[in-house]
């Protein structure tokens, strides 16, 4: 069974529910898991992350784990649950494209303060009522714990707000995963293409179609210094374009870019940016571009979604659009300065300051 991972940081840990997924399912069957997960981020990663490795083997289950990831970084805004529709619709859109007879399965996971049933949590209830909606099965280990410890959370499920404890809570987790995973050959859980049907019949934005394109190909509208570079570690490899001070990227198109992606390191510091979508509005800004987690690991790759950067939803008006991407050799021109969660504005960027660009998912 080839199973494909896209998750947040709780499908990375080491000795997390990933890693104990073989051993509570070899007995019965040959598991090949495949890791696209990426931590700190939103759905919208997942998206890149599968545009930039397809073709995968044949999957035969996709496990989608980002609730405590979404909840995040959309609840807290006031457009934030059509957000994170709208990632959905794009993710199964994209999944439709690549593998639509995989088994789709939404593993639900809650930050601590969230434990218990008696806690409210609307971002929850909102994800829950869309999966019931679709006719999605799904694992929910919120109601699972929740019910199993009565309300109780125990000692030992969390290492910290957002993260199970390895390896006992995680192990716990792997057992009730692959005890779902080996019932009744899937009774009840659904293929990617029988889910995407039902969502272009519910859904206002279906109508929408998109184009994720590797920045690798847009080196031609680039002015300045800029590279082809590649890097990687134990979880993926990237193929990216790096822009020097001076340098830039100038596109003129009929669509919308709705999120780019990027490797972030410690020499990342703030772009100046330009958007101009023809007859609706305009927008100036410097954008930080340096990942927190920087600090301690050598390189993210993370998203950012370019309307949440001066709205609150990520449903924009689309349209005929100008960018301007510009790495400043000093400061900056810019009035404006914004960022998206967990990015930082650095006044003080180091002298070798460059913007590495992986990717433009863009809409119309």
């Amino acid at each position: 069974m080839n199973i494909l991972i896209i998750g947040g940081s709780n499908s990375l840990l080491k000795d997390g529910y990933v890693s104990h997924l073989k051993y509570f399912m070899k007995p019965d069957v040959d598991v090949n898991i495949i890791q696209l997960s990426v931590g700190a981020t939103t759905t919208l990663s997942a998206i890149g992350r599968l545009h930039e490795t397809f073709p995968q083997e044949n999957i035969d289950v996709i496990l989608y784990e980002y609730s405590i990831n979404d909840g995040g970084h959309f609840f807290w805004r006031s457009g934030g649950m059509e957000s994170w529709q709208f990632c959905f619709y794009l993710l199964l859109k994209t999944l439709n494209k690549f593998y639509p007879s995989a088994i789709f399965i939404p593993l639900i996971f809650a930050q601590k303060r969230h434990f218990s049933f008696i806690v409210k949590c609307p971002f929850y209830d909102f994800q829950i009522e869309n999966f019931k909606e679709l006719e999605i099965q799904y694992i929910d280990m919120r109601a699972w714990f929740s019910d199993l410890f009565l309300d109780q959370i125990p000692a030992w499920l969390y290492r910290d707000e957002a993260h199970y404890a390895t390896p006992h809570a995680t192990s716990v987790i792997s057992a009730h995963v692959a005890k779902k995973l080996l019932s009744l050959d899937f009774h009840g859980f659904k293929r990617v293409d029988v889910i995407y049907a039902k969502m272009t019949e519910k859904y206002q934005f279906s109508s929408v179609e998109f184009l994720y394109i590797p920045a690798i190909n847009l080196k031609e509208f680039c002015t300045g210094v800029v590279g082809v570079e590649h890097a990687e570690n134990g979880l993926m490899k990237l193929d990216f374009l790096r822009i020097y001070p001076g340098g830039g990227l100038a596109l003129s198109t009929e669509m919308f870019p709705l999120a780019f992606y990027l490797k972030s390191d410690a020499c990342h510091g703030n772009v100046d940016f330009s958007l101009i979508v023809k007859d609706k509005f305009s927008v100036i800004a410097q954008i930080g571009t340096r990942h927190s987690d920087t600090n301690s690991v050598n390189f993210v790759y993370s998203s950012i979604p370019v309307p949440l950067l001066w709205g609150q939803t990520l449903l924009s008006d689309f349209g005929q659009s100008h960018i301007f991407i510009d790495v400043p050799p000093g400061s900056s021109s810019a009035t404006d300065s914004v960022s998206f969660d967990c990015f930082e504005l650095n006044s003080t960027p180091a002298e070798s300051n460059y913007f590495d660009l992986v990717g433009v998912l863009f809409v119309c």
